[in-house]
């Protein structure tokens, strides 16, 4: 970062010594705010991904404590920004899997209250994690629509190039066999597409414990993926 900065100096070694340094992981870790959501406890975003940490995340929070004690040293650094915004967004993403496998248990036991309020730390963390990522413009879903729409000539290409940008991040196509296969943690596609489906989740689980009901998950999953395709036939401006 161009600057004698103890503190960032042992962020990276915790990044050397955990998700960099770990046994060769075949499979990529993807967020679970970015997997639909369900009873399982480590749901998956795509198919051969995981949402289940090789490494110890405690460490990661470590990393980023130092990371933003080496502000006033490295805060000139577009590097360190980036890296500073980018160990954020990780650390955010391993607590969502906490908060989720807490909702779970909730679920399990029937605590309402513990429901309610777990559901609304997870919805929180979504605007946070939404929040963080719009200070990169690397993490921007605006730049990518942008883009897309750029290429078109008329309004009508505009328009279906958009939708097709939309469908290559979330649903793919009209059929549900690679859903999140290109999943991203970009501001306006957390902060949209996935808080909605957490947020339809979540009140079918409250739902459920308040009619004293098992959650009709086949029901709540269908509402979703409805959900999910009207989102990609939008054509809201996102922040570029």
């Amino acid at each position: 970062y161009g600057q004698e900065a103890p503190s960032a100096q042992r962020a990276l070694q915790i990044l050397r010594e955990t998700v960099y340094g770990s046994a060769v992981v075949d499979y990529p870790l993807n967020s679970v705010v970015c997997a639909r959501p369900s009873l399982d406890p480590y749901p998956k975003a795509r198919l051969w991904g995981s949402t289940q940490p090789y490494y110890d995340t405690t460490r990661l929070v470590d990393a980023w404590r130092l990371f933003l004690e080496a502000a006033d040293a490295c805060g000139a650094s577009d590097g360190y920004r980036y890296d500073l915004a980018d160990v954020g967004r990780q650390a955010l993403a391993d607590l969502a899997g906490r908060y989720h496998q807490a909702i779970i248990q909730a679920y399990a036991r029937k605590d309402a209250a513990a429901v309610s309020q777990l559901s609304g730390r997870m919805l929180g963390l979504i605007r946070d994690l939404d929040a963080l990522l719009a200070t990169r413009r690397e993490f921007l879903l605006g730049v990518w629509l942008a883009d897309a729409r750029n290429n078109g000539t008329t309004k009508d290409e505009q328009d279906l190039y958009e939708r097709n940008a939309r469908e290559l991040l979330t649903t793919w196509n009209r059929e549900d066999a690679i859903t999140d296969y290109a999943n991203r943690q970009w501001s306006g596609l957390v902060g949209t597409f996935y808080y909605q489906r957490w947020q339809l989740w979540l009140g079918a689980l409250q739902s459920a414990i308040a009619s004293g009901q098992a959650v009709d998950v086949a029901a709540a999953r269908a509402q979703i993926r409805e959900n999910d395709l009207a989102w990609t036939r939008r054509h809201e401006t996102y922040p570029t």
